[in-house]
């Protein structure tokens, strides 16, 4: 690879590990359990899960789903079989104990329950949510050991995107590429669309220098070990109102891969060397989700057709040409599932939350052999058919403030209706099998969790869940290898579960659980009399005991070092039994019937069995050692890394570039350059201005004015609250009505911007409409100066930069240095409260208080300003913000203070019985803002939250508010009131103004 393009993508990389990138907002409707991902903290019923999001696989380079997953504490990941297809384990659970999904829609493979988590590439997804254990009942049936949902991305700007690409290569030559292009838009506030497409492409990649050599694998590369994927996604959704949701949703896999020839003993083991390759690996999903508001409670519904399209040629030379021996076959298989889910779930009382779920499930798998050299002719379809029906509840029951019981039931049942076989030698009757008959089973769960203090939990839980065999394990000769078993029944799991989790020495995130599962009618293959023959058989019980530890610190403002741990030990009853799949170990030795391992950061490995594709424990070093830019301290990669060394690998050492924000280099080269990032914070030119009206093009920009030179105001957005006549003069307030741009409230009529004759218009992108709001004024012809006011940080720059140009540098002077003094002192409270157990804030918003802001919005800044948290974990739809939450979602967050400055919302969380649910309203941890003239908090986020913040953190962290700013908070507001509005307030009206009376303001703003 030439030097100078490798040192430009390192550079790229470099650059942009220093700058953290914004988390993508995560597609809602594709939550299974809302109450998991949507809120920041461990999820609810106490179960043990873990969320990968976008930024961590980013991080870790990881491109597809099962590099994503390999650092999780009890998830190990496998590579089974001939097949070289990437799994994984949860707790000793195997891939076809566990379910797979996309946006809650399941896409594992009907005919195996299998899916090759290699194929699925990561780019397109927002996160990676991985239930353990104890999982939710509205997963649905056949999770007995966990579930893996795949959440796509949501967009939440009018237009937004990403570019990603990567190379694989040693100094020799490029053994890989991948490329992925996402974009996604708020076409408004009704309509968005997402789609993506990303691609990845190996060559096979380079054998250690310790591998020796065989007959099926000279050194050098690895043979018959390429690859090509291409993954796309695209969805439509429709937002009528604030609380309803429908989304369209298309996601694809389109791939081709090989696999490399067995390279063991093939006289000690018996298992022969086969040539094999996927000339078609298609996955297709179209769904549709829809989530329906019901009072205070939720409709969601769920439809889905997902397809299966794979062919296999099993070659019987080394050059992948020849299909004449009688043992070379071209199967084809043309899977599809059909389902749907519907849940219902409504609060009852003021200490139960309900779900209700029905879930139905279509499986269809049709095979058959296309013609070959020894074959001259295609096979007839085998079809086989099953149904799966499921009905059930959950309650999530809160005796206490302190406790919260979650119980459920759910009854599965399962049939197949069709299932075929061949019935002569040449394979071109078709005959039927004999179908399993209906069979159902019971599944029930409860949790208990009980929050020791503020910051600490403690969970402890027990659940009987079922797995119904698969089609191949009921009815597939497996090459001849196996015999099928009709009568095979379900298995069952019962999970106990003890944990606990929290935050200690001011940010250090744990997670301890002790798990002990036991699995009735366990499924595993087993001999039989016939020498070579096996069969699929429930042959008693089966045991999974271990140990999960997870501990994550943060480290300065940039880094997180994080360690895992997992202990496995896991037992199959009864003796002689083979491990599935079935087949003797690589080594030549079966694996032993009682088996105890531990590994550092998740990676607990079992035995590999026979038809592993792996070359052999030298080519295992080289992937080990291979070396990724990661801008992420890992405590527990650098493990890993330490075993690589202590092996002596020699391996070649092969680095994969991922370069982050290709979009950002084509648009300027910004993380190539230094200086680059100071130019962006340097306010642009604003023309001078020394007299005339100025006009505002949003009320952010008219704020902004009114502090500086109210007598240069032109005129107003919208009118103003009747509060205002308390602080502002006469001339203020009968200031004409302009209108403006910041989606809501009166576009401007250019007309009667006009009719004010302005010499100048300031445009800000802190709200919606800058783009438009610029196109008009230039329309107009009226010079522009652009503002940033992007947060409370850009004040200070703004006062200085507009108060230039209107020609009162030293009132802009004033009002930038207490703006820069309240920031500095607000950076010092951060640092004291950093060292405390994070304290966790929902802000309520419209009448009803169910909506609020995400992560990351500018309108609830004034939270995290404090150093306190935003306790709502969620998907901005516009940067209008206001997005609409359940009631669900609030009760699962479990704030510790709720704020709000709508009068409704207060009166609503203050009498409504629901809202006494939480314990922030029991302990009185409910806080109206002050609004005197306006709005302190946002609508709009204006230069009051430097006056809101210092009152926020007054009311949650009183000690350290007097630890920093030494002022009492009603005597910092008449000094504020004094500077930005030239208004004397006396101790009695700044008390006042400091103990707003909600019946005295409306939600409209």
């Amino acid at each position: 690879m030439p030097l100078l393009p490798l040192l430009a993508a390192l550079h790229a990389a470099s650059a942009a590990a220093q700058t953290p990138q914004a988390a993508q907002p995560v597609f809602q409707l594709g939550e299974v359990d809302v109450q998991a991902p949507a809120v920041s903290k461990p999820a609810p019923g106490g179960t043990s899960s873990n969320v990968v999001t976008q930024q961590q696989m980013l991080d870790r380079g990881a491109l597809n789903v099962g590099e994503a997953l390999g650092d999780l504490p009890g998830v190990t990941p496998v590579t089974l079989g001939q097949r070289g297809e990437t799994q994984v384990n949860i707790r000793g659970f195997d891939s076809r104990q566990i379910t797979l999904n996309i946006d809650g829609i399941p896409i594992y493979v009907p005919y195996d329950g299998n899916v090759d988590l290699s194929r699925l590439l990561t780019p397109g997804l927002s996160e990676i949510v991985v239930t353990k254990g104890l999982g939710s009942l509205m997963y649905g049936p056949n999770n007995m050991g966990g579930s893996i949902n795949l959440i796509t991305q949501a967009p939440s700007k009018k237009l937004e995107g990403t570019i990603t690409g990567g190379l694989t290569a040693n100094q020799h030559r490029l053994y890989g590429n991948d490329l992925s292009v996402q974009l996604g838009s708020r076409i408004d506030s009704r309509w968005y669309v997402q789609g993506g497409v990303a691609s990845a492409n190996r060559d096979g990649f380079p054998l250690s220098t310790a591998f020796k050599p065989v007959a099926a694998q000279p050194g050098g590369d690895r043979l018959n070990a390429a690859s090509h994927d291409i993954n796309a996604n695209l969805k439509v959704g429709f937002t009528p109102n604030a609380t309803d949701d429908y989304a369209l949703g298309l996601y694809t896999v389109n791939s081709d891969k090989d696999s490399p020839p067995y390279t063991g003993n093939t006289k000690l083991t018996g298992q022969p060397v086969r040539y094999w390759q996927w000339p078609q690996w298609n996955k297709q999903s179209y769904y549709y989700i829809g989530n329906t508001a019901l009072g205070a409670g939720y409709l969601k519904t769920r439809l889905y057709h997902d397809t299966f399209d794979n062919e296999l040629i099993s070659f019987d030379n080394a050059r992948y040409d020849s299909t004449k021996k009688p043992y070379a076959f071209n199967s084809q298989y043309r899977d599809f599932s059909n389902g749907a889910t519907v849940e219902l779930g409504q609060p009852l009382g003021t200490q139960n939350f309900l779900k209700l779920g029905l879930f139905y499930k279509q499986d269809v798998h049709r095979e058959s052999n296309l013609a070959t050299q020894a074959q001259p002719y295609q096979t007839p379809w085998l079809h086989f058919e099953a149904h799966t029906y499921a009905l059930g509840f959950e309650n999530a029951y809160k005796p206490t403030a302190a406790d919260t019981l979650t119980f459920g039931y759910r009854r599965d049942e399962h049939r197949f209706d069709q299932a075929e076989q061949y019935t002569n030698k040449a394979q071109t009757q078709v005959g039927p099998m004999q179908t399993s008959p209906q069979v159902g089973a019971n599944n029930a769960q409860i949790v208990w969790r009980h929050k020791l203090s503020a910051h600490t939990e403690l969970r402890a839980g027990i659940g009987r869940k079922t797995r119904f065999p698969s089609m191949k394990e009921t009815y597939s000769y497996r090459l001849g290898q196996a015999i099928p078993n009709p009568a095979l029944g379900p298995e069952q799991a019962l999970n106990r579960e003890v944990g606990i989790s929290g935050v200690v020495l001011g940010g250090v995130k744990y997670d301890a659980a002790v798990y002990w599962d036991s699995i009735k009618d366990a499924i595993e293959s087993v001999a039989t009399p016939t020498p070579g023959i096996k069969q699929a058989q429930n042959v008693g019980t089966a045991t999974n005991k271990g140990l999960d530890l997870s501990v994550q610190a943060p480290i300065g403002n940039a880094w997180i070092a994080s360690v895992a741990y997992s202990y496995l030990d896991a037992t199959l009853g009864a003796p002689g039994l083979v491990h599935h799949p079935v087949g003797a170990c690589a080594g030549g030795q079966q694996p032993p019937d009682h088996d105890r391992r531990q590994a550092a950061g998740g990676r607990v490995r079992r035995g590999q069995p026979a038809l592993d594709a792996t070359p052999g424990p030298a080519t295992d070093a080289l992937h080990q050692s291979e070396q990724r830019l990661r801008p992420q301290l890992s405590i527990e990669r650098g493990l890993s890394h330490a075993r690589t060394r202590a092996a002596g690998a020699t391996a070649v050492q092969a680095m994969r570039l991922s370069v982050e924000r290709l979009c950002r280099l084509l648009l300027g080269a910004a993380l190539l350059l230094h200086g680059a990032f100071a130019l962006a914070q340097t306010p642009a030119a604003c023309p001078s201005a020394p007299s005339g009206p100025v006009y505002g093009s949003s009320p952010v920009n008219n704020y902004l004015l009114l502090a500086l030179a109210p007598e240069r105001m032109a005129g107003l957005n919208f009118p103003w609250s009747k509060q205002a006549a308390q602080i502002l003069p006469k001339s203020v307030l009968d200031l004409p009505v302009l209108g403006g741009w910041f989606g809501q409230g009166k576009t401007a009529s250019l007309e009667q911007v006009l009719r004010v004759h302005p010499t100048l218009a300031l445009v800000s992108g802190a709200t919606v409409g800058s783009q438009a709001s610029t196109a008009a004024m230039r329309k107009l012809g009226l010079p522009i100066c652009p503002v940033r006011l992007d947060s409370l940080a850009d004040y200070p720059a703004a006062f200085r930069q507009v108060g230039q140009a209107l020609g009162i540098a030293a009132r802009g002077e004033a009002l930038a240095a207490d703006a820069q003094t309240t920031l500095d002192d607000l950076a010092a409270l951060r640092q004291r409260v950093s060292r405390q157990p994070p304290v966790r804030i929902y802000y309520a918003e419209g009448e009803d208080g169910l909506a609020s802001e995400c992560s990351g919005s500018l309108h609830a800044e004034v939270i995290t300003t404090i150093g306190a948290h935003n306790a709502l974990h969620c998907t901005d739809g516009s940067r209008f913000g206001m997005v609409r939450v359940s009631f669900e979602q609030i009760l699962a967050a479990d704030p510790d203070w709720i704020l709000t400055q709508d009068g409704p919302a207060m009166r609503a969380i203050q009498t409504e019985p629901r809202w006494r649910l939480l314990r922030a309203v029991r302990e009185g941890h409910v806080l109206f803002a002050p609004q005197v003239p306006f709005r302190w908090i946002d609508r709009p986020p204006s230069f009051m939250r430097l006056l809101a913040a210092p009152w926020l953190a007054g009311r949650i962290f009183p000690a350290d508010y007097r630890a920093v700013f030494k002022t009492p908070i009603d005597a910092r507001t008449e000094a504020f009131f004094a500077l930005y509005f030239k208004r004397t307030l006396s101790a009695a009206q700044a008390r006042a103004v400091l103990a707003p009376d909600p019946t005295d303001y409306p939600t409209k703003y």
